[in-house]
């Protein structure tokens, strides 16, 4: 197909149909279960809880012994069921906003947008997430994103 536009004209090929969007939905599906399994089967604190706790006792003896397994699988589920989310997310702004592109860069971006959901939800588990600190961690991807494009941009 050819279009023409006033200065020059633009070529665009079929580009071959590809599949990443079911790799994307297996990945926001298994995230998911695993997401709802861990929240909903495994204690959060390691060790039984002896008797009746008031709230504040129960949050003391969650922070003072975590069970660690258990924080660990729900990150990770958070980081699978985010990236399976925020490929479609961009893969829609690619395509609305650049018809050609290269689909490593779309998981790539959906890996920073994941990454960032992850952390965010790890500082504050630690109860350690401001606005600045997330400012901080979300400018700290941008910037790797871009010297990675202009590092691909100068090959």
């Amino acid at each position: 197909m050819t279009t023409r536009t006033p200065t020059r004209t633009i070529r665009r090929t079929a580009a071959p149909r590809r599949l990443d969007w079911i790799a994307a939905l297996i990945l926001l599906c298994i995230g998911a279960g695993a997401f709802y399994n861990v929240v909903n089967t495994i204690p959060p604190i390691a060790g039984s809880i002896a008797g009746e706790l008031s709230e504040a006792a129960y949050a003391q003896r969650f922070f003072a012994s975590p069970n660690v397994g258990a924080v660990a699988l729900l990150l990770l589920s958070v980081l699978i069921t985010t990236l399976g989310g925020a490929w479609f997310i961009v893969r829609l702004i690619y395509w609305r906003f650049r018809p050609m592109f290269e689909p490593l860069k779309v998981w790539r971006q959906a890996l920073w947008a994941a990454l960032f959901v992850t952390i965010g939800a790890w500082l504050q588990l630690n109860r350690a997430l401001t606005l600045i600190m997330a400012a901080l961690v979300a400018s700290a991807l941008v910037l790797l994103e871009v010297y990675l494009n202009v590092r691909e941009r100068q090959e």
